[in-house]
């Protein structure tokens, strides 16, 4: 990251860091309707890349972060490619603290005490587990995904024949060909 970003000092502060790397929500306005699609995907692509692998390890090892990950899937109904996105945004904050103060990255509960990555971990598999049901229901395919699988929609290649129907005999009997040949 900071290879990337250069001295984050230039920056006035997160926010901006974030916006530079295209980890804030966009916006859809059109009329009186506003919604809030994905990330903006403005900014360093391979830097926004880098912060969501990374922001899928740390979900697993930092406590503060499980929280953020299970807050959006289980409160807030999220699935989880849009709950690793929160957690990136969170993982960015944090980085640019460290690059600022010049420290290192401290592991923390969720209440700030510092804990050794056993107990980070043992924590985050205590507290905050996704359900195996709950983690199902969100991988349920949405209506038009369900829709495309439907035997009527299926298109025949121009190259492979159509069968014929079940009540129709062949036109050709194969018996014979063998036998004549």
């Amino acid at each position: 990251m900071a290879g990337r970003l250069g001295d984050v000092r230039r920056f006035p502060g997160a926010s901006k860091v974030r916006s530079y790397v295209g980890v804030i929500p966009g916006t859809n306005q059109s009329g009186d309707h506003e919604s809030r699609p994905r990330l903006t995907k403005a900014g360093d692509h391979t830097l926004r890349h880098a912060l969501f692998m990374a922001a899928e390890t740390a979900r697993r090892l930092d406590p503060q972060l499980a929280a953020i990950y299970h807050r959006q899937v289980v409160e807030r109904g999220n699935q989880h490619t849009k709950a690793v996105c929160a957690v990136a945004t969170a993982v960015t904050t944090r980085l640019v603290a460290a690059l600022r103060e010049e420290r290192p990255y401290i592991i923390r509960d969720i209440d700030g005490t510092v804990v050794d990555p056993a107990e980070a971990r043992r924590i985050i598999t205590e507290r905050y587990t996704i359900p195996a049901a709950l983690r199902a229901a969100r991988r349920q395919p949405r209506e038009a995904q369900r829709m495309r699988g439907r035997p009527g929609d299926r298109v025949r290649s121009k190259a492979s024949p159509s069968s014929p129907p079940a009540d129709e005999a062949p036109t050709t009997d194969r018996t014979r060909v063998l036998v004549e040949a």
